[in-house]
């Protein structure tokens, strides 16, 4: 919804996700500093997966297993380290601004 509404308004949008510009990619990672830092009042904005964390995972793994916990075990620490990156990124984005005085 961000991504259509910033492109109707004439907002130059970058959307990332899996697939196309993976912000686990350090590749990616450097595009986006070289975008922010040339780009004064850039905005960042960013959704993450919820499902790891939703309530119904508590019932998946009593259905589904020792197998199934161990799965979303590994796709909890996904969401921690783009929750990670997400945080480095907006504060490094802050820090930009505040020397810009934007």
């Amino acid at each position: 919804m961000m991504g259509k509404v910033g492109k109707d308004s004439g907002v130059h949008v970058i959307r990332c996700f899996e697939s196309h510009l993976n912000v686990e990619d350090k590749g990616t990672m450097k595009v986006l500093y070289n975008i922010v830092g040339t780009k004064p009042g850039v905005d960042l904005w960013g959704s993450l997966p919820c499902d790891p964390w939703s309530q119904w995972q508590t019932l998946n793994i009593h259905q589904y297993g020792q197998a199934f916990a161990d799965e979303l075990e590994a796709r909890r620490q996904k969401s921690r380290l783009l929750i990670s990156l997400s945080r480095f990124f907006a504060s490094w984005l802050a820090l930009l601004r505040d020397r810009e005085g934007v």
